[in-house]
């Protein structure tokens, strides 16, 4: 079972991503901003990262560019309401998907990651 760590500081997008990916077999761990984010990933290397980038104290950016000079190298996909996909290309992260999301769209993004990460041998993914 993949254990993956989502960022976001809405309870309801938490809410919902956590069902959604708990009822596809994933273990889920939350965190609410990029402070929290950075403490649980480098306490417990998840197998994915679904972050946010509007979020207090530590936005999504920063967060993501501070997992990556932490030596965390789990694959991210970028969800937000605000540019996921032009962010992806501007940090380098490995997928992306736009707020408000189709569910299904979620977990057939986040399969696909996770997929192409052990197949590449953790090489960037890509895709959207």
């Amino acid at each position: 079972m993949a254990h993956v760590l989502v960022v976001d500081d809405d309870p309801v997008v938490q809410r919902l991503v956590r069902v959604t990916l708990a009822d596809a077999g994933y273990e889920v761990v939350i965190a609410s901003d990029g402070e929290e984010a950075l403490r649980i990933a480098s306490e417990d290397s998840p197998d994915a990262i679904v972050l946010d980038l509007e979020m207090p104290r530590l936005d999504g950016r920063a967060a993501f560019r501070e997992l990556r000079q932490r030596g965390v190298r789990s694959p991210v996909l970028i969800l937000s309401a605000n540019g996921a996909h032009t962010a992806r290309r501007e940090l380098a992260a490995e997928a992306s998907l736009d707020k408000p999301f189709d569910p299904t769209e979620l977990v057939r993004r986040l399969e696909r990651l996770l997929h192409s990460w052990s197949d590449d041998g953790a090489e960037a993914a890509g895709g959207n």
